[in-house]
């Protein structure tokens, strides 16, 4: 996935990475497995229009691999506010 080879080598640039939990390739949880492997630092939003019922999913949410959780359809002010807290946090823990 281009994504992730992208993130792995400029890891050090990135304060957030939003991800759609459904992807052709790979699902959003794997990817931002792998994001966190290469940088527990950074901060990691799942956004789904579908209702998320998933062990895995709370597993991840329990073990700080996704910060955060965005339901499609989303304001545009609600993304936003939502970006500035995880970049707001990033910098706090950087």
């Amino acid at each position: 996935m281009v994504a992730l080879e992208h993130f792995k080598l400029n890891k050090g640039a990135y304060a957030l990475v939003i991800s759609d939990l459904r992807m052709p390739g790979i699902n959003g949880t794997d990817l931002v497995y792998k994001i966190k492997k290469e940088n527990p630092l950074v901060r990691t939003l799942l956004m789904t229009a579908f209702e998320v019922d998933d062990k895995v999913f709370e597993e991840f949410v329990k073990n700080d691999i996704i910060d955060g959780f965005i339901q499609k359809p989303v304001k545009l002010r609600d993304l936003l506010s939502e970006v500035l807290k995880q970049v707001n946090i990033y910098m706090r823990i950087k």
